[in-house]
């Protein structure tokens, strides 16, 4: 309970409280179930856990009925709104029971308390259909309000003392002491309902403005059966009168109202009902009338979708073409299902509303590179020139159902259903996850804001495609557009916890020399949790290892004469650790991976997946795999370097060489490492430095893969001496005696080129063009195996 930052006293005090509800037989079976569906993963070496551990203190919780019921209030608040106003709710209910019980004890948990067992539990529901139910609820109260959700209007919840009024009442009813309960108000109605059906045996009756019952979950006639009526109303604020209990639920924006006459758009965010809608229906559920719109159009939007396919294809292969463009889409990388039929596959399995178009599909992906794009864009100019929206010049005189009241746009809602597959299609998402509605709104909010213009340019800034799919795929199963710290400088996140899921990147799983594996994204319910026992919301890379420290070096650069001998096999073995720094409100991570008890290095994983990007990235080869020509060396500045040690850049230069080969083992680890070439900074070009000197990046390091680095964001400059003993790297600072001349304005970083399955011949070509155009060196990772560079 320490680690989770939860007082004994609280659990205490939430069990006492819980101890009023009276969960049903099938209610405490779905929670159970729930529990137990929870699952953990761990990194390499059990450095860290993610997700729900086995000493997890839900599962304490989970050993009393009062501790389970405490969980079920706890889960199904937070699956609903923040874990601020959950704390809220649980605080007001505490209170309650506590002025209406004269004969215990006043102390009450602070807020700060209940929020921490709110996150605590948060998650246990997601993975269920829970959210599901309190979706189709909230619509049912809602139907014939003059704000329904589906059309973008008041979707908030309730006041924290409304709803632990109705809680209190609830808990008389589970309980038996009344038989019917009556509320109305706003939509967490919807939601009251929905725990109502879900964990109680009590009957759920919806009524319309005019009494009439329009939603009758039985036909029982039992008297004696308990009853939740809810009625609807025309507005939120509309009083209730009723002869039996009743309650008016407020709606909590009236209060921020009060207090702010222009609320900001987070704060409104922050406050929205959660609810969760089905894979099977997402498009028509969320945007309604246009969705419907659109997939109509079936030739245009199959059309559309195998046009995509076919452009993901090309650039998924190799760049043949130095002006290809990846049109009015937003690229990280690649998997399997981001290109070509594999897209296909996945945007029909993900949307199954689109699986009737997959034999159009088929038939756009057949076509060229060059005939896909025109025929991409000219479907979005036919939509937009048919779309009555105010973005297409439309004159429509009302608005039609969408998102927050807005007319859709039909081109920008086309666009938005092929991003969101393209970066799923990177993404591990349990076939349990479901979305949700304010995620999906508020994810098309920023498609259609920005219109994610990314070219091929981006593709290898980890800190701008990437960072910006990453937050998208978080909003999307949260809801919440809160700003975290990916990419932070010097504070590089690798996972993160929000609303209750864990986000992490597959680079804390394994280590390869494979993009698609190392930026793959999971998703998993719960939180990051240490040794220790103490758990945390983000996890970063530590920042002083974003310059490696090697304690052995590779052998030195020759100039290249003739065929190099390549490694062939994989004959070195790595043991990789993952070493976690904590403090009280910080958790950093470095690896160690050592080669032997005297070779070792220590990085950051974030500086791995940098340089990884970069050499498959900007640098990719460009080769048909077959029948390509044979290179002669001669006359080409090329030198070979054995290992993948350390090396420092400024070796290459004294040999007047601009192109380096590294010779290693076909092993991914090994591989890796040889991309961490050591680039040393120096004040004064003429000075000569010592074979252990770096440039130390450190706090400041901003972006590998930029062309151009300022000194200003390249940190201190000095020296790093080495002590895996104690695992901390110290910074001495070089010694200016005043005559130096100024420092270089930019620091040029090598060009890094990782040959996968193309040709060194290609490989070497490609060399050649970059050291012509950027004037620096390159350095090619080679495969192991490969030789025939002389005609």
């Amino acid at each position: 309970m320490s680690g989770a930052g939860v007082d004994p006293f609280t659990v205490a005090v939430g069990q006492a409280v819980a101890s009023k509800f009276q969960m049903s037989r099938l209610g405490i079976h779905r929670l159970e179930s729930a529990v137990n569906n929870l699952r953990h993963a761990s990194m390499m070496g059990d450095a860290l856990w993610f997700g729900f551990g086995i000493n997890h203190i839900i599962r304490s919780l989970m050993h009393t009925n009062e501790g389970a019921t405490c969980v079920m209030l706890c889960s199904i608040l937070s699956e609903s709104r923040t874990s601020v106003l959950s704390a809220r709710v649980l605080f007001e209910l505490t209170t309650t029971y506590s002025s209406s019980s004269p004969d215990t004890t006043r102390l009450t948990p602070s807020l700060q308390q209940w929020e921490a067992l709110v996150k605590a539990c948060a998650g246990t529901l997601s993975a269920t259909p829970f959210g599901t139910v309190v979706d189709q609820m909230v619509m049912l109260v809602s139907q014939h309000r003059t704000s329904n959700p589906r059309n973008g209007h008041s979707r908030h919840v309730g006041d924290p003392e409304s709803v632990a009024a109705v809680l209190n009442a609830l808990s008389r009813l589970s309980m038996g002491h009344v038989v019917t309960l009556t509320i109305s108000g706003g939509s967490d109605c919807g939601w009251i309902a929905a725990v109502v059906y879900w964990f109680f045996d009590i009957a759920v009756e919806i009524r319309d403005v005019d009494g009439q019952v329009v939603y009758p979950l039985d036909n029982r006639s039992d008297a004696s059966r308990r009853t939740l009526v809810v009625v609807q109303t025309l507005e939120q604020s509309t009083a209730l009168q009723a002869t039996s209990e009743a309650y008016t639920v407020a709606d909590i924006t009236r209060d921020i109202m009060a207090r702010d006459q222009a609320p900001d758009e987070l704060s409104f965010n922050l406050n929205d009902l959660q609810t969760r809608v089905s894979w099977q229906s997402v498009l028509r559920q969320t945007f309604g009338r246009q969705a419907s719109a659109l997939l109509r159009l079936k030739v245009d939007l199959g059309t559309a979708v195998g046009s995509a396919a076919r452009i993901f294809l090309e650039y998924a292969k190799p760049q043949l073409d130095e002006s290809l463009s990846l049109p009015g889409f937003c690229w990280y990388g690649h998997g399997a299902a981001s290109y070509g039929q594999g897209f296909l596959h996945f945007i029909c399995m993900t949307f199954p509303e689109m699986a009737s178009l997959r034999e159009i599909m088929e038939i756009a992906l057949q076509k060229s590179y060059l005939d896909a794009v025109s025929a991409y864009q000219s479907i979005h100019e036919r939509l937009r020139s048919t779309c009555e929206c105010k973005q297409c010049g439309g004159k429509v005189k009302r608005l039609t159902p969408g998102v927050r009241g807005q007319n859709l746009c039909l081109s920008i809602l086309c666009g938005f259903v092929m991003q969101l597959a393209l970066d799923l299609s990177v993404t591990f998402v349990p076939p349990s996850f479901l979305p949700t509605r304010s995620g999906l709104e508020i994810s098309f909010r920023i498609y259609s804001d920005n219109n994610l213009k990314y070219s091929k340019e981006d593709a290898p800034l980890v800190s701008n495609a990437f960072m910006k799919a990453w937050n998208l795929i978080s909003v999307l199963f949260t809801g919440y557009e809160e700003i975290t710290s990916i990419g932070s400088p010097g504070r590089e996140t690798l996972a993160f916890v929000k609303g209750g899921l864990c986000f992490y990147l597959g680079v804390l799983a394994k280590l390869s020399d494979k993009p698609e594996e190392m930026y793959h994204t999971f998703i998993i319910p719960g939180c990051i949790e240490t040794k220790t026992g103490r758990i945390y919301d983000a996890l970063n890379s530590t920042p002083r290892f974003n310059d490696p420290a090697f304690t052995y070096d590779a052998s030195p650069a020759l100039p290249c004469v003739e065929n190099p001998t390549m490694p062939g096999s994989a004959q070195s073995k790595y043991e990789v650790s993952a070493v976690v720094e904590e403090t009280m409100i910080n958790l950093t991570l470095h690896f160690i991976v050592r080669k032997s008890l005297s070779m070792s290095v220590a990085c950051s994983p974030w500086l791995l997946l940098s340089k990884l990007q970069q050499a498959c990235g900007t640098n990719r080869i460009s080769c048909s795999r077959q029948g390509c020509p044979e290179l002669d060396i001669a006359g080409l500045s090329i030198a070979t370097i054995r290992g993948e040690g350390r090396f420092e850049d400024e070796f290459l230069e004294k040999l007047g060489c601009k192109i380096g080969l590294r010779l290693v083992d076909n092993n991914p680890i090994s591989r890796l490492l040889a991309l961490l070439v050591d680039q040393t900074y120096r004040k004064n070009v003429s000075t000569e430095t010592t074979s252990r000197s770096r440039r130390n990046i450190g706090d400041g390091w901003l972006d590998y893969g930029s062309p151009d680095v300022s000194p200003m964001e390249s940190g201190r400059d000095g020296y790093a001496q080495d002590n895996l003993e104690d695992e901390e790297l110290h910074a001495v600072d070089e010694v200016d005696d005043g005559n130096s001349s100024p420092p270089s304005p930019y620091i040029r970083e090598s060009d890094l080129i990782l040959q996968r399955d193309e040709c060194l011949p290609c490989a070497i070509r490609k060399a050649v063009t970059i050291t012509g155009r950027d004037f620096h060196n390159v350095y090619i990772i080679c495969l192991g195996g490969q030789c025939g560079l002389v005609a």
